[in-house]
């Protein structure tokens, strides 16, 4: 080793330990154990020997600098067709962008900001993308531990960060075997705002091929969609903030929040809408005394029309649509003897229907505002079947079977199965849901499937519970292959006949969940302050982002950002997803205006408007949380 190499390898060493050190800490990102260094005559490191007859680059550096230069030519970038990601935005906004005619280009001109790397090698592609490609954020993803450590002896880590930190982003290193864990570390960077902003127009690099950046790199595009998409408006927020109060303030109910005491044998069915479930149907039917039946949303009037009446019905949704549905179910069926699990901020109403309830709150939004003290249901988004997956498994159940959960559907086949609302009741969404069919996947017994990003997002989620509880899944749907659950199709169920009656088993089950009265949870809540607060944002606002886009779009997502630190809960959860997706539509715009003049007046413009529409939220914020209280102060008290 040279001194130069050496000290290379000290520097980055240091460097990880302080900016990394959750990989400083992992011995095999150190030093390699299954590869070893090719070296020069002056001792630089020029190549990975694989094994005996195999090099990394056979044709050496000659060969990275070829592939960088072609990339370069012709770069691989994720971009959004149009600005549909952004689907909730104030009449306001709608209205200033009606009277705009803007030139736009179909892809980002300026301003794009990251640039994934998937596959880090030696390394030493990165300097060349660095300087050519000038993004504001690198995320390094290399699925082999040994070409790490190998790139401590030949990239400079640190000088690499320092550049990304002066164009105001970072470097993310994310080296790992597994391809889920990769992107679910990926995912968790996400949860920075500023991240979502830089996504339109970013590169996207493949350095090498095996079958770990293959899966890294399929799916990387879906998880960028979801990230992207917009996640919550004003008014949906009011709606389940006002859902979950209501529901905590007059419905007695225990809460799904806690660890399982044990673990419990009986099998449980998982039911969902599918396609595949019309020839489940009969064995569900005949197998309802031997396991316990979940039904998931708007599959309870399949499985009530077709003489099953399940032992639970899961609910994820909020709008007064579920409250319609149920409520006409409950004038021709007894929903009394089934337990209804439901996110607190399903319509209030829906409770009433049925005789025994458990609440869960669901992760993100501003629902756990309200319900401060119970931890949010794990892994129970976006699909209604991964909260019946998820509350069932912290029940104590270890073993499922799931029907009519295809989560995709074959080529020219069916959505949902026959009678399902979606045909009926719903037949305005056919044609939205026929166009969300855009991904292809591996189908559980073979071929491919049709699937879409929202269900690919459902897939991920019963996939990265499963990875930790470790169940005994057994996926019995048509659709969708699932990781970690093994195919078999419901002919070949067998379950021998119960020791326990499974609905006594479930009620057992539920029993050991706290229960609360009406008002126990939302004791002490107080929102005058937050109200106050919320009032005092027009004051911020008022020149919040006045100059901000001098520096360009980047300037405007980084002032949104600064100004949203400065607000407190709730009243910045209240309006955050709602201003960034004023925040990301300007800058989707900007991105497209080639012309530096037209730019510039658009931004300018752009920054009256987000104030405007800022004051606008943090004046919705204000009445919201003076409803919440005005809620409070009238709820019936509990009794002692």
């Amino acid at each position: 080793m040279t001194p130069d190499t050496d000290a290379l390898l000290q520097r980055n060493l240091m460097f990880l330990a302080s900016d990394f050190p959750h990989l400083f800490q992992r011995q095999e990102l150190l030093i390699p154990s299954e590869t070893v260094q090719e070296r020069d005559s002056t001792g630089r490191v020029v190549n990975i020997r694989l094994d005996a007859d195999h090099l990394l680059y056979p044709e050496g550096e000659t060969a990275i600098v070829r592939q960088v230069q072609s990339y370069l030519a012709d770069p691989t970038r994720f971009i959004f067709q149009d600005a549909q990601h952004v689907n909730t935005l104030p009449e306001r906004t709608r209205q200033w962008l009606g009277r705009l005619e803007l030139p736009l280009s179909g892809v980002p001109s300026v301003d794009t900001g990251i640039l994934f790397v998937v596959g880090l090698g030696m390394g030493l592609h990165l300097p060349a993308l660095l300087t050519s490609l000038k993004p504001r954020i690198m995320v390094v993803m290399e699925p082999v531990a040994d070409f790490f450590a190998h790139s401590l002896h030949v990239v400079d880590w640190e000088e690499i960060a320092n550049t990304l930190r002066q164009r105001g982003g970072g470097l993310a290193l994310i080296p790992g075997v597994d391809p889920r864990a990769t992107l679910q570390d990926l995912r968790e960077h996400f949860a920075d705002d500023r991240w979502i902003g830089q996504v339109d127009g970013s590169y996207v690099y493949v350095h090498y091929q095996s079958d770990a950046i293959a899966a890294i790199t399929e799916g990387l595009v879906p998880l960028l969609v979801q990230c992207g998409t917009s996640k919550g408006f004003v008014a949906d927020e009011r709606l389940m903030m006002r859902n979950t109060l209501t529901n905590l303030l007059t419905c007695p109910a225990r809460t799904v929040s806690v660890s399982p005491q044990q673990e419990l044998a009986t099998p449980v069915f998982l039911v969902g809408a599918g396609p595949s479930l019309d020839e489940a149907l009969p064995l569900i039917k005949a197998y309802r005394d031997r396991a316990i039946v979940v039904s998931c949303g708007t599959t309870l009037s399949l499985l009530l029309k077709n003489g099953i009446t399940p032992h639970v019905q899961i609910e994820l949704e909020n709008t007064p649509l579920v409250y319609d549905l149920t409520a006409a179910l409950a004038e021709t069926y007894d929903l009394r003897p089934i337990h209804l699990i439901a996110t607190s901020t399903v319509d209030p109403r829906v409770p009433a229907l049925f005789d025994d309830v458990a609440f869960f709150v669901r992760e993100g939004g501003c629902a756990s505002l309200v319900a401060q003290t119970l931890q949010p249901l794990p892994a129970g988004e976006p699909n209604v079947v991964n909260a019946a997956f998820s509350a069932l498994c912290l029940l104590g159940f270890r073993e499922f079977y799931l029907f009519g959960i295809d989560l995709g559907r074959s080529a020219n086949g069916a959505h949902h199965a026959q009678g399902a609302v979606y045909y009926n009741v719903l037949a305005d969404l056919d044609e939205r849901i026929e166009q969300e069919f855009i991904l292809t996947a591996p189908g559980n017994f073979g071929g491919t499937v049709m699937t879409s990003l929202r269900l690919e997002a459902a897939r991920t989620g019963l996939e990265l519970l499963q990875a930790v509880v470790k169940t005994r899944l057994y996926n019995c749907s048509k659709g969708v292959a699932i990781d970690g659950a093994r195919p078999l199709r419901p002919k070949n169920v067998k379950l021998a006949k119960a020791g326990e009656d499974p609905a006594a088993v479930l009620s057992d089950a539920l029993a050991t969940l706290p229960a609360h009265g009406p008002g126990d949870l939302v004791a002490g809540l107080d929102f005058r302050q937050a109200s106050q607060r919320a009032h005092a944002l027009a004051d911020l606002f008022a020149d919040a982002f006045h100059g901000s886009t001098t520096t360009g779009v980047n300037g405007l997502v980084d002032r949104g950002a600064d100004v949203l630190a400065q607000v407190s809960n709730p009243e910045a959860a209240l309006i955050k997803d709602s201003l960034w997706s004023v925040l990301r539509l300007v800058a989707f715009i900007a991105h497209r205006l080639e012309n530096d003049e037209i730019r510039q007046a658009f931004l300018s413009d752009a920054e009256g408007e987000i104030t405007a529409t800022a004051l606008e939220f943090a004046q919705s914020a204000a009445a919201i949380l003076e409803e919440l209280q005005s809620l409070i102060r009238t709820a019936p008290a509990s009794p002692s």
